[in-house]
């Protein structure tokens, strides 16, 4: 092993397991100190290995579960959180968290994070989570809030403004847009999605709202797909914009291209439907280009399924344990050893009560046109109305909302920073052998 040149060795070890890669750790102090050492092998073994999952009750829980990559052992917190706790987003190595409606940007490996001092009890669906790697070993993060509204002068088209926070506070972009009448999607399979420097959420209809935080751009993609039936899951794999469309027979595996064509690349058959008959619920979960989860629920129990697309084959990846409610979120991770700006040690962090975000003014008809995207428009006449009725009222938009003073006395600094060291400590230890 010693004469061994070093990029060979490192080919050995990449293709290692992190199980046999944490047994190789004792066999030579030299090999040991280079993977628990080099900053450039930890950057390029976490970029090759798959991802590992983590779940938790979608209505917030007090335990949190993970299933290390390649290993089909359950894992979770043994002594339950302080604080209830959400899981909102997971990119690039760092989990967007919400403790007791508190918002945290952590990064579990490294076991550094960061609060922002506002709530969002209930508007899950509108936060979205970007992390850019701006070099080797370099990251920073921004969130992304986005609000909906039907406009006043036309029931039939829907405004989206866009809030963004790079950790230190909220600002309101002046870019807005504006079409076809349509909600958000929200519920199972509703998470935003962030991909090629655009955060994108799904509508009811079946289009996407785009918008990128650094040139805080914004469109409407197009789709088809809500019009067939199945379940729908938005994602990313091969650094691509992903839809899959899931039928009890197939499942297809779409990829947006450069010029906004929706391709087919890849047709799976559904198998694991049928294998767990009598089934009372199945879903598709999560897909990163490399695996495809599903979620079979039968009168024995809650299984996942993971499909390996590179080996064409499904396997068992684990049972949910029979304490855990039926909707819950699952989110792919796969771990950074990268330094991410603005997250700080436990000893430099300052955990900052929610303070209520500003709400927005009326936007001027000069704003509304800044990105307006006209859509055709039904037909139809609405049938006449009396004059008190003829001027719709605008759809309350969903923005962070300040707790009561109840809920603020019962978070204390302590229990928070407590939840959040134990929420990455699970992580962490599970994946220690770097």
């Amino acid at each position: 092993m010693r004469r061994l040149p070093l990029h060979l060795l490192d080919e050995i070890l990449f293709n290692l397991d992190p199980k046999s890669l944490g047994k190789m750790r004792c066999t030579n102090k030299s090999i040991n100190t280079h993977i628990s050492d080099d900053p450039n092998f930890k950057f390029e073994y976490f970029s090759r290995i798959g991802s590992s999952l983590l779940h938790i009750s979608k209505v917030g829980s007090k335990f949190l579960c993970f299933y290390p990559y390649a290993i089909s052992r359950l894992f979770k917190n043994m002594t339950p959180l302080k604080n209830l706790c959400n899981i909102l987003g997971s990119c690039s190595g760092l989990v967007l968290l919400s403790i007791n409606g508190i918002l945290c940007v952590a990064n579990p490996l490294t076991k550094k994070f960061r609060f922002l001092h506002y709530s969002i009890w209930g508007n899950e669906t509108w936060i979205g989570f970007a992390v850019d790697q701006i070099d080797r070993a370099t990251q920073r993060f921004k969130i992304v809030f986005i609000s909906e509204q039907l406009e006043v002068s036309n029931p039939y088209e829907t405004t989206y403004q866009f809030r963004i926070n790079t950790g230190e506070s909220w600002s309101l972009s002046k870019t807005t847009i504006t079409c076809r009448a349509s909600n958000l999607k929200k519920g199972k399979n509703s998470k935003p999605v962030y991909v090629n420097g655009d955060l994108h959420w799904l509508r009811k209809d079946g289009s996407i709202v785009a918008f990128n935080p650094e040139t805080e751009k914004a469109r409407l993609i197009q789709s088809q797909f809500n019009r067939k039936p199945g379940k729908l899951l938005l994602c990313t794999g091969d650094n691509r914009l992903t839809l899959i469309s899931a039928t009890d027979a197939v499942i297809s595996v779409y990829a947006l291209e450069t010029d906004g064509q929706w391709i087919l690349v890849r047709w799976i058959k559904n198998e694991v439907v049928h294998q767990s008959l009598p089934l009372l619920y199945w879903n598709v979960q999560a897909y990163d280009g490399k695996c495809l989860l599903v979620r079979m629920m039968s009168l024995v129990g809650s299984v996942i399924h993971r499909y390996d697309l590179r080996a064409n084959k499904w396997r068992v990846l684990g049972s949910i344990p029979t304490w855990c409610d039926a909707d819950r979120d699952f989110f792919l991770f796969k771990p950074s050893w990268s330094s991410v700006i603005g997250l700080l040690d436990q000893e430099h962090v300052h955990v900052l009560m929610p303070m209520p975000m500003p709400m927005p003014m009326p936007m001027p008809m000069h704003m509304h046109m800044h990105m307006h995207m006209h859509m055709p428009m039904p037909m139809a006449m609405p049938m006449p109305m009396p004059m008190a009725m003829a001027m719709p009222m605008p759809m309350p938009m969903p923005m962070p909302m300040p707790m009561t003073k109840t809920e603020t006395e019962t978070v204390t600094r302590s229990e928070v920073i407590s939840s959040v060291m134990a929420i990455m400590g699970l992580v962490n230890r599970t994946l220690s052998f770097i």
